[in-house]
């Protein structure tokens, strides 16, 4: 199959030039534009670190759908292709409002694996950002509510998401309503401990910017890892920035492992104290200190955003959730002493 590098149109590979823009194509997948002899591939959405996704139709049925196939230079990697099937028998066995419906999964006879799962028409909360910088509390609680319906789904089948980020959640516009939608359970890993072992190794997997500490040292994880990388997004949503980045990849692992992070009211004022309070508590290092669930997480936000100020008083819990994070909250004088050598190798 080939595509066209301009408008992202795919044809068949009899085709040689695009009729809309006139331009020479270049040769996309092995093998025909009709995956598995019912979806036909049309346009090109978006490539990412697996995969590329394809606007399709499934001709049967003449839907509109999504098509997710394995990147060719990963279909001679038994891991690779391992972890894709995975993701496809963890997405199908969620059945949620908030997570993208998959369909169907199969392997052409080129040897090109691929999932259908529901088109969704809308934005990413990443390109939201870009667009916005930041969001006000009201507008993050609308999007975080549902996102944390879904994690509280997945976790309860026992799957981790392991690659939460903005750029994994859609925003689809359903009439007046706008449905948010977790999508890329491509990281997920069903929780057999010895089964993980077998699949990833020591292979660190996800994006570094909203990775936790456990996963950044590939370490066994569970749903509070997801809980960090929520944390991350609240931070990110109410502030416009990541609270750890760096030009390295190491650099960035290091400071998740080992600093804390600078709090959201530096970057955002207008942030209530507890509701940094909630954020500073899921971005904990010990996973034993964070929210326990997402659902937990929630309804912590929820209640610390009903206080936007201490002179209304505080509740036990809103207390005790105060003193917590203000344990994981070093002076800046502290936070400054990293080893020099190690700093400098890292950056």
């Amino acid at each position: 199959m080939k595509e066209c590098p301009s408008c992202r149109r795919c044809y068949d590979d009899k085709s040689n030039f695009c009729p809309i823009d006139g331009i020479g194509l270049t040769l996309s997948l092995s093998g025909p534009r009709l995956l598995g002899g019912k979806y036909r591939l049309e346009r090109l959405i978006a490539r990412g670190g697996m995969g590329a996704i394809y606007q399709a139709v499934q001709e049967e049925l003449s839907r509109l759908i999504a098509i997710k196939v394995l990147n060719p230079e990963f279909v001679n990697n038994p891991t690779a292709l391992e972890r894709f099937r995975r993701e496809a028998l963890a997405s199908a066995n969620l059945k949620h409002p908030n997570i993208v419906t998959i369909y169907d999964f199969g392997v052409t006879p080129s040897g090109s694996s691929f999932i259908a799962m529901e088109f969704l028409k809308g934005r990413s909360l990443s390109v939201l950002l870009e667009q916005e910088g930041k969001l006000g509390l009201d507008r993050t609680l609308k999007i975080i509510e549902p996102i944390c319906q879904a994690l509280t789904e997945a976790h309860h089948k026992g799957i981790i998401h392991r690659d939460l980020k903005p750029d994994n959640i859609m925003l689809e516009q359903s009439g007046t309503n706008e449905v948010v939608k977790v999508v890329d359970f491509g990281l997920a890993k069903l929780k057999q401990r010895a089964e993980q072992r077998r699949i990833t190794g020591n292979l660190v997997v996800g994006t570094f910017d909203y990775m936790s500490p456990e996963q950044c040292q590939s370490l066994d994880l569970d749903p509070t890892s997801d809980i960090y990388s929520l944390g991350v997004m609240l931070y990110e949503m109410l502030t416009g920035r990541v609270p750890f980045h760096s030009q390295s990849r190491l650099a960035t692992i290091y400071q998740h492992i080992n600093e804390p992070p600078r709090p959201p009211r530096e970057f955002a004022p207008e942030i209530p104290q507890l509701v940094e309070s909630v954020i500073l508590k899921a971005l904990a290092k010990d996973p034993r200190d964070r929210q326990q669930s997402s659902k937990e997480l929630f309804e912590e936000l929820v209640e610390a955003s009903q206080d936007v100020s201490l002179a209304s008083g505080v509740s036990n819990r809103q207390q005790r959730l105060l003193e917590d994070t203000g344990k994981l909250i070093k002076p800046e004088a502290e936070r400054k002493k990293i080893n020099s050598a190690l700093k400098k190798h890292l950056v």
